[in-house]
């Protein structure tokens, strides 16, 4: 099991419904590849974390640099994990108008210490960008 965390950016202006279908969308993939993770988008720009096996996070990785409606694409981290720290969450978005609610709840997801010390700082930098 791998966890990926990875930025982009957005091509042109995506609006709230278009960002939402994405989400969506990953929802009913990830749950077929077992991927979990979350979804920020804020002023045109992605961040996403990824878990699951290393296989299924490839097939991801490819669909995505095919992907029309980003850029971009820079992996900020991988690494291997031994357990998920967001199972059930097939692709959570989170709203940056509420960014420190949201930071909470990221932050109250993840058990593993070392987890928390190397996804918290990623994101809270994501955010303050």
């Amino acid at each position: 099991m791998e966890r990926l965390i990875y930025t982009s950016e957005a091509n042109g202006r995506l609006s709230g419904d278009e960002v939402f279908e994405i989400v969506e969308t990953s929802a009913r993939n990830n749950a077929k590849r077992d991927i979990s993770g979350f979804l920020i988008f804020k002023d045109g720009r992605f961040l996403q974390l990824i878990e699951g096996e290393t296989d299924s996070l490839e097939v991801l990785m490819q669909t995505l640099e095919r992907d029309p409606r980003h850029h971009s694409i820079r992996t900020v981290k991988r690494t291997a994990a031994n357990q998920r720290e967001f199972d059930g969450w097939r692709m959570r978005r989170f709203n940056v108008s509420d960014a420190e609610r949201h930071l909470r709840e990221i932050a109250d997801k993840i058990d593993q210490p070392d987890a928390r010390a190397t996804i918290m700082p990623l994101v809270e930098e994501f955010l303050a960008g």
